[in-house]
């Protein structure tokens, strides 16, 4: 895979730490093979047939990542619930099945059988919370509006920030990063109760709730 690769690989083509975002990255690349310039290499939208049924707004709110690091914590997901609630604010919750989470009428878990299926409700949603992972991404390339965790002091194969690298490219988004002890990695489950309030209130602010 890409990160699999040596980081002398692209030495003799260009200086691919040069490059911070992935999609600048693969437009240098796109750039080489088609001889002219390319522009920031976008995520691709599929389509959709979005088959959801419900009938309020809502906030897809995920609470997973692809490791311990990027996930969020009990309190930040009960923070986040009772925010949701007490704006009367639909939230789909995607959690753990060790999390027990308080459902009510404005607060629904969700378990999508398939990828396809978190697509249609990323796509129905009015705003998508996200540690970092592909729903990020899936939100940027619908351009919703987003609130996005990152862990700080991540650095990635080719020296950059993971932030920097996989920042969302939507016209709406709110960038949460635990503060930085300088020496290691800091989990998402870190960002302070006040900063993840404060990342609310923005994304609230950006859908008119």
């Amino acid at each position: 895979t890409f990160y699999d690769i040596p980081k002398t690989i692209y030495s003799e083509v260009f200086d691919i730490s040069a490059c911070k975002h992935f999609g600048d990255r693969m437009a240098r690349v796109a750039e080489r093979i088609i001889g002219s310039k390319v522009g920031t290499v976008l995520p691709y939208a599929p389509s959709v047939e979005a088959d959801v049924n419900i009938k309020q707004r809502y906030v897809y709110v995920n609470t997973v990542g692809g490791t311990p690091f990027r996930c969020l914590s009990k309190e930040q997901i009960q923070q986040i619930a009772n925010e949701l609630n007490g704006r009367r604010i639909k939230g789909l919750f995607y959690c753990s099945e060790d999390f027990d989470l308080s459902e009510g009428q404005y607060i629904q878990r969700i378990r999508p059988d398939k990828f396809t299926d978190c697509l249609h409700l990323i796509y129905k949603a009015e705003a998508v919370i996200s540690p970092d992972t592909s729903v990020v991404h899936v939100a940027s390339a619908y351009d919703k509006p987003l609130l996005a965790l990152y862990c700080a002091n991540d650095p990635e194969h080719y020296g950059q920030q993971m932030k920097d690298v996989w920042a969302p490219c939507c016209a709406q988004q709110v960038i949460l990063i635990p503060k930085n002890d300088g020496a290691h990695r800091v989990s998402v489950s870190q960002i302070s109760e006040e900063c993840l309030r404060d990342g609310l209130v923005k994304l609230f602010n950006f859908i008119g709730f």
